[in-house]
């Protein structure tokens, strides 16, 4: 865990998901939904090499902080990035490329099935996107239901897994 400073915002950088349980009974932070994602969600969210969770501070609520997780392309090497933070070398340039992405349970309305997913937060704070948007990225192909094709009404980015009816 490493204080980083992003659009002249003091956030906090995780290096791992397992980090969040470790914070969760000292740090007051919010989540996307009303409810963390399960223990198995965060666990798959884990498994991607291109994603770290980032406390960024909440403007509304009494929470201190709102959890995001952040998603870089798959291709990007994440460790280099890492030793940056712990060196305190990382800058705003470093997260160009990245999404800002919350967890949810999303279902498709044309099969029904429901899916554990990472979604692009379109609520995060518009300042802090257009201070860090500052040069043209492509975006991310975005994901459609695995069972059916159609869309699942959200911007997906990352399906994690099947979830439980």
């Amino acid at each position: 865990m490493h204080e980083i400073t992003l659009a002249d915002l003091r956030c906090v950088y995780l290096g791992s998901v397992c980090e969040i349980a470790l914070l969760a009974p000292h740090q007051s932070f919010n989540y996307k939904t009303t409810q963390p994602p399960p223990a198995h969600a965060l666990e798959l969210i884990g498994h991607l090499k291109h994603v770290r969770p980032l406390l960024v501070p909440a403007i509304l609520g009494r929470a201190k902080y709102t959890l995001y997780f952040v998603r870089w392309p798959v291709d990007r090497d994440l460790i280099d990035l890492d030793a940056k933070v712990a060196d305190s070398r990382s800058t705003a340039d470093d997260f160009t490329d990245a999404e800002f992405t919350g967890y949810m349970e999303a279902g498709c309305q044309e099969c029904g099935s429901r899916w554990h997913v990472l979604v692009v937060d379109f609520d995060l704070r518009l300042d802090v996107v257009e201070k860090l948007a500052h040069k043209q990225r492509p975006a991310p192909p975005y994901q459609a239901c695995p069972q059916c094709g159609h869309s699942l009404r959200q911007v997906v980015t990352d399906i994690l897994a099947p979830a439980s009816v």
